[in-house]
């Protein structure tokens, strides 16, 4: 927000525009895969896009890959964006050491948050097992967010006169409380270990804050660090956001949406769903980003309603596990497509390589988000652009299918779907991981 030019009017624009997109595109997309691919099929496909155009393409299937990498680089680009401006205020109020508020001289930039949130990325490459990686920080996301989203419902009694150029229903919140509270909880069941995992690193925060905030008192902003210029306009911010959600999820969620629900109906149901939480909870966040204009985000808003112990949690976890586990993602993801084509009959690309792709893909990235932030938002409205042109690829190809009479897979939609709450939970899990970025 900091660097949001007119902020009251864009950011509010931009969550519309950008989370309804890019819901409409999903749902289309999962649409135009059913119409061509068999269920059996889907199931059994590693990489449901790639499978689509080698049905579809014919010679220019090679294409797929190429607008997958460009998705998933836009996606990581976006997060470096986001992800540093978090480090950056995190830094400038006292949670984090203030190395990481200093800002390059010349080019404006959170040089020193760019580096340190390269580093942390690199390190969850210990595993390169995505579903794993999506289990272990989709549980610890869910968490957060209903831990930001409980601050609505503080602002609007405690401050209910403060200046709110959104409001929104109070129900939306609600809606949105009661559904990551059954997602935070029916895991457990399904992915103990991913759960434990993720609140042991949570709570090793505690300490950390008693030690190296509480008794350190540092001061709540650090007055000698430099600003960031509001240089971001609404397509840039709008190309952000697209960047953040449209990334490694539609290409990997599908697949398992599908095998979690047990049936097409139901998994298309859980893609509509999960869309409109996703608009229900961005108005809720479009409240608290208008009432509260700073950068951070969450970060910013559980800071102003709870104080600095609540917000440093929000930040460890984020640090710790999310944004680190989300770029490890995009980056192993965006390796294995890079390096498929290369190795024949389907074998995957040895572990080694796939870290060392995805590794260079960060620094590339680190560096130009370093350079300039026009350079970065450049670069992401190109991606953007990309990545949408190719779901419209698929999702025409889909459709001319589906006109031509390919409807096996909706004759008995709802056929197979499971019962089970815990499934059904991990079901929603990968659709949120694929729209999360909003």
């Amino acid at each position: 927000m900091e660097e949001l030019k007119d902020p009251f009017r864009n950011f509010p624009r931009a969550i519309a525009i950008s989370v309804t997109c890019v819901i409409v595109i999903y749902i289309l997309t999962n649409v135009a895969y059913f119409a061509v691919l068999p269920k059996d099929l889907m199931l059994a496909s590693p990489a449901v896009a790639v499978t689509f155009g080698n049905l579809t393409l014919g010679v220019m299937a090679w294409t797929i890959p190429v607008f997958v990498a460009c998705s998933i680089s836009g996606g990581l680009n976006g997060s470096t964006i986001t992800s540093s401006r978090l480090l950056f205020v995190s830094a400038r109020r006292g949670h984090l050491p203030r190395l990481l508020s200093f800002v390059h001289i010349e080019n404006n930039t959170p040089v020193t948050s760019l580096i340190f949130l390269t580093l942390m990325s690199m390190l969850m490459f210990v595993t390169s097992d995505v579903r794993v990686l999506i289990n272990y920080l989709s549980f610890a996301g869910n968490l957060m967010a209903l831990m930001c989203i409980s601050s609505f419902f503080w602002f609007r009694v405690k401050h209910p006169d403060w200046p709110r150029p959104i409001k929104v229903w109070i129900g939306f919140p609600i809606i949105y409380i009661v559904l990551s509270f059954f997602l935070c909880v029916m895991p457990v069941v399904k992915q103990p270990l991913e759960v434990v995992a993720a609140l042991v690193i949570l709570a090793t925060g505690i300490p950390v804050y008693y030690f190296f905030v509480y008794r350190e008192q540092k001061p709540q902003c650090l007055l000698n660090a430099m600003g960031l210029k509001k240089e971001l306009g609404l397509v840039n911010c709008v190309g952000i956001m697209v960047g953040n959600i449209m990334g490694t999820g539609i290409f990997v969620s599908p697949r398992a949406v599908l095998q979690y629900s047990g049936s097409v109906g139901m998994s298309l149901l859980v893609w509509v769903i999960s869309g409109v939480m996703c608009i229900v909870g961005a108005f809720c966040y479009a409240e608290l980003g208008t009432m509260i204009p700073q950068t951070g985000g969450n970060y910013a808003y559980l800071y102003e309603a709870y104080g600095s112990f609540p917000a440093f949690i929000y930040l460890w976890t984020t640090v710790t596990i999310i944004v680190p586990g989300g770029r490890a993602v995009m980056a192993l993801t965006f390796a294995n497509y890079v390096l498929q084509p290369f190795f024949p009959d389907g074998q995957p690309p040895p572990d080694s390589a796939l870290r060392l792709v995805g590794i260079a893909l960060m620094v590339i990235l680190t560096y130009v988000n370093y350079k300039k932030v026009r350079w970065a938002t450049r670069v992401q409205d190109l991606l953007a652009l990309t990545k949408v042109f190719a779901l419209i690829v698929i999702i025409v190809v889909g459709m001319c299918h589906l006109f031509r009479g390919t409807t096996q897979n909706y004759e008995d939609p709802m056929e197979g779907t499971t019962t089970n709450a815990a499934l059904l939970a991990s079901a929603f899990y990968h659709t949120f991981y694929a729209y999360d970025g909003w």
